[in-house]
Order: structure tokens, then C-alpha cells, then sequence
């Protein structure tokens, strides 16, 4: 009898490891800015030798929109200019134009 009800239990414990377990509610992600306004940065891009290739730079403002983000690549003739607005409140976008500018192409060894 004893072997029975440790069985049972042990049946039972089976089945209940078989059951789909409930699914956790899903998070809220709250998106908050890590930047200020006025904050920049600029870099300088090179080659694996280290030789200067280019720039890169990118600033944050607060509009009446939300942020306007800049950002500003040059490597020789090649430019690439994106700018974006995201809204304060979820970083999600508002608008954005990017132009990209180049005369060459070239090869990195």
C-alpha cells in the first residue's frame, strides 16, 4: 500500500511537471533618455594603422518635439548626415532625413 500512495505521488508529480505553467505579464519597458540637452560627442575614425580617416560627431538638443539627434560622418569625400527626432516622453520617432554624400569608394586593407 505504501509503494501505491508513493507511486501516485510520484505519478502526480509528473504530470504536474507536463502542465503548461502560467505566463508572466509581460514587463513594461519605460524608455527614458540617457542623455542631456546640449551633449555631444566626436570621434575620430581611422584605419587599423591608426592613420586618420575621417570624423564623427553627434549632438542632442530638446525641441518642442521631443530630441533632435544629429549625427555627422566625413571619411574623404563621403559624408553622411542623419538627423532624427524622437518623442521625450517613449523615444519612439517623429521624423528624420538622412542624405548621404559620397564621390568615392574605396577599400580598407
Amino acid at each position: 500500500m505504501k509503494g501505491t500512495v508513493l507511486g501516485f505521488l510520484a505519478g502526480l508529480a509528473l504530470l504536474a511537471g507536463c502542465t503548461p505553467a502560467a505566463q508572466p505579464a509581460a514587463a513594461k519597458i519605460e524608455a527614458k533618455p540617457v542623455w542631456g540637452n546640449g551633449d555631444t560627442a566626436s570621434y575620430t575614425i581611422q584605419d587599423p594603422k591608426g592613420k586618420e580617416l575621417g570624423t564623427h560627431e553627434i549632438s542632442i538638443s530638446k525641441d518642442a518635439n521631443g530630441f533632435a539627434i544629429h549625427q555627422l560622418s566625413q571619411i574623404g569625400a563621403y559624408k553622411d548626415d542623419l538627423s532624427i527626432v524622437v518623442r521625450a516622453d517613449d523615444l519612439k520617432p517623429v521624423s528624420g532625413h538622412r542624405v548621404i554624400d559620397s564621390q568615392m569608394v574605396f577599400l580598407l586593407n
